[in-house]
């Protein structure tokens, strides 16, 4: 059915201050953005309404509704929550992307037990109104649901995993009005498959898919060859992380090529796997945490603002909302510090400046028989720097960009002590690779090397300066 707008004079739930928490280098400030939410397993934050600033949209399980709230700005924010569809039963998944092209965001979304994928096709103008149209109706237990253009055709597919099935599957978008889809079994034996992603991994321009399955333990990848149709090749990247829940790509390093960050539910784990390359790619994996019960979704992202890739989770279990600090070392040292420790069965999250003061806030809702909130976490910038905790690598190049802040073009000035062969990348805040130039061999001594933001908008921008045995990292800020 087409789905309505409804509930346009329905407050949520005002914003409520909460408290503050001071862990580590970093001061969170707890809102409260629906109080009467049951059962949150994914919430996404995106920009809805084109005004500039981030909604958040979520599945509601236990209500089997598609919701988004709408950030209204102010101090504290202040939200409004409106029913994308309230008829997907056991809704499991979110996701927010352009489907058909338009310029605005369209909703997509899993019902469990009915096997659905769905999308809803947002109207672009207030009152919003979402026009529901179905992609599969078999898909049982459709746990997760993502969307990207995998073909490079200009629009953006569909990737959905199937629990009950142990499958991964591609909908290839082909256009139409309506939309019709082209169904691609990726993987018919991931045993129990619980997550589906897409990322360039081995470097060739690209996009792959990677996928966690539950009761099999695994975390793979699947080799996108780029033909028509596309022949995938599978390689295991851990077949032992027991209770493969969730994982995402980000290239958290910063060597030029997409690692793993993911949580295991049943091994109360949270870890990434370092990207070592090769043929086929050898991986490395390092532990977070264990312990942390029952984990749910772990997201990678720059809390601290210091220039490297953090790491926040929910944990079912522990009730805890928590993040891991990288201290930029290599091998790297996490260090734990808590946000939520009362949250009751938190499980959906995401990483997003709410806020627009250039730094990411954290998202998270309970999950079903939890306490039917979703919470926004006010990342209220650091309490200072422990130098202990930030030592610079032995090999690290001196490095900074002028002007800083600055307004499309700036310049990233380095020292190099010895020749070598330089590459620069540049990432956004939640690490998503934005920019990468091969500058080819450089004489010892001074360089520097103009980047020009293009089309990007406003926000923190990192660059990564690598070379033979040195690196360099910088935090920059765009202001248009």
């Amino acid at each position: 059915m087409a789905a309505s707008c409804k509930g346009f004079s329905v407050i949520a739930f005002y914003l409520i201050l909460i408290s503050t928490t001071a862990y580590g280098d970093v001061n969170f400030v707890e809102h409260i953005i629906d109080s009467q939410s049951y059962g949150n397993p994914s919430l996404v934050a995106c920009d809805i309404d084109d005004d500039g600033d981030k909604d958040v949209v979520g599945a509601v399980m236990e209500a089997g509704d598609v919701v988004w709230w709408r950030n209204d700005g102010g101090y504290p924010i202040s939200w409004q929550k409106f029913i994308i569809d309230d008829n997907v039963p056991i809704t499991f998944s979110v996701y927010a992307e352009d489907i058909n092209g338009d310029g605005h965001k369209d909703v997509l979304a899993t019902a469990y037990y009915a096997g659905l994928v769905l999308w809803w096709k947002s109207s672009g103008q207030s009152p919003y109104t979402w026009t529901r149209y179905v992609i599969a109706d078999n898909f049982d237990e459709a746990h997760e649901v993502y969307a990207c253009d995998i073909d490079d055709d200009g629009d953006n597919d569909v990737l959905g995993a199937s629990s009950a099935l142990s499958r991964i599957s591609l909908w290839l978008n082909e256009g139409g009005d309506p939309i019709q889809w082209t169904d691609y079994v990726i993987d018919y034996n991931f045993n129990t498959a619980k997550s589906a992603r897409a990322a360039d991994i081995n470097g060739d321009g690209i996009k792959d898919i990677i996928g966690a399955a539950i009761y099999g333990h695994d975390v793979a990848w699947w080799h996108n060859d780029g033909g028509n149709p596309i022949i995938w090749t599978k390689y295991f990247i851990d077949p032992n992380f027991i209770g493969a829940h969730r994982v995402e790509a980000i290239d958290l390093d910063f060597d030029g090529d997409n690692d793993i960050v993911g949580a295991g539910c049943i091994g109360h784990e949270i870890a990434w796997w370092r990207n070592n390359g090769g043929d086929p790619i050898t991986w490395t994996r390092q532990l977070l945490e264990t312990g942390f019960i029952n984990a749910c979704v772990a997201m990678p992202g720059d809390i601290d603002g210091d220039g490297d890739i953090d790491v926040a989770a929910t944990a079912q279990g522990a009730n805890q909302v928590a993040w891991w600090e990288n201290d930029g070392n290599d091998p790297i040292t996490w260090t734990k510090y808590m946000i939520d420790n009362i949250m009751i069965r938190p499980w959906g999250l995401d990483l997003a400046d709410l806020d627009g003061d250039l730094d990411l806030d954290v998202i998270s809702g309970s999950s079903h028989m939890g306490c039917n909130q979703v919470k926004w976490y006010e990342n209220a910038g650091t309490t200072g720097i422990n130098d202990e905790n930030h030592q610079i690598p032995a090999k690290s190049l001196y490095s900074y960009n002028s002007p800083n802040p600055f307004n499309q073009s700036t310049y990233i000035h380095f020292s190099l002590p010895a020749r070598a062969n330089v590459r620069i990348n540049i990432y956004n805040p939640v690490g998503a690779q934005v920019s990468s130039t091969d500058i080819g061999i450089l004489s010892a001594g001074s360089h520097k090397y103009p980047w020009n933001a293009g089309n990007l908008p406003t926000g923190i921008y990192f660059y990564s300066i690598r070379g033979t045995d040195i690196s360099g990292t910088g935090k920059m800020l765009l202001l248009k």
